[in-house]
């Protein structure tokens, strides 16, 4: 068993889907995952180059911030919504975290610490 890291923020995998290629590292991550004959970036290091067909991708398990929904055959990953920053700040405004979620604010973040 293995966990398909995906590079865009919003992935489709139809059945119509014919191939995609990734690097699987040691521990069971396989990233850098693209349709197609080769991986998004080439691996490096100890990762091994692994390609998929269709009908070895039979189903999805989303971990924290991720959502997966199928429907007709087709399963979407996406971001989870409480995962996202807001897309809506105006000018000035940055995105900042209450402890549940991210809202957009006008103070200013807390300074990092000078050095001595």
């Amino acid at each position: 068993m293995f966990r398909v890291f995906c590079v865009a923020l919003g992935v489709q995998f139809s059945s119509s889907f014919t191939s995609g290629t990734g690097c699987l590292n040691p521990g069971g991550d396989l990233t850098k995952f693209a349709s197609g004959d080769s991986p998004w970036k080439p691996y490096t290091g100890n990762q091994v180059q692994v390609h998929l067909t269709g009908n070895e991708l039979g189903s999805f398990v989303v971990g924290a911030g991720l959502t997966a929904d199928t429907q007709d055959g087709t399963t979407t990953l996406s971001i989870d919504p409480a995962y996202a920053l807001p897309q809506g700040c105006l000018n000035k405004q940055v995105a900042r975290w209450n402890g549940s979620g991210w809202f957009c604010s006008t103070s200013a973040p807390t300074p990092l610490p000078t050095g001595p």
